[in-house]
């Protein structure tokens, strides 16, 4: 969003964060401290929840995937909040094991507009589109 204001493009009427501390706090994010082999277990594991008998070929795919997401993430660290011009909406999951509703609480430096909603589920369950984080999407801010 900072980008597309510098560039001077339109942004988002509200930014939805799910189960995600802010971008001064991303650093607590469990994952990012992850070494290969424990994502690759942690892929495995997301895989049979869904009740999907992972391949070695689907892992592999993955895998690509997420090690670029988490070098990308990595690499970018904010240390100080800066507002953005819009509404934030943050989503935290009931039984996330992941993140706790006070890690979510720095996203209040980033607008003057927060509203944050418990939603039934755990950190992986936005997958599953329940009824309940459809309506919170679908809403008008």
């Amino acid at each position: 969003m900072l980008r597309l204001a510098a560039l001077d493009l339109p942004g988002p009427d509200r930014l939805y964060v799910s189960g995600q501390p802010a971008p001064h706090d991303a650093s607590r994010d469990r994952m990012l401290t992850m070494t290969e082999p424990e994502l690759r277990t942690e892929l495995e594991s997301f895989l049979r929840g869904r009740g999907i008998e992972p391949r070695p070929d689907m892992i592999d795919m993955g895998m690509f995937v997420l090690l670029r997401d988490h070098a990308a993430a990595r690499a970018y660290r904010r240390t100080e909040p800066v507002k953005i011009d819009c509404s934030i909406a943050v989503l935290h999951w009931r039984d996330d094991p992941d993140v706790s509703s006070d890690e979510l609480e720095g996203w209040r430096q980033y607008s003057d507009s927060v509203e944050f909603r418990v939603v039934d589920g755990g950190h992986y369950d936005f997958i599953d589109g329940p009824d309940e984080l459809l309506r919170l999407l679908t809403r008008q801010p």
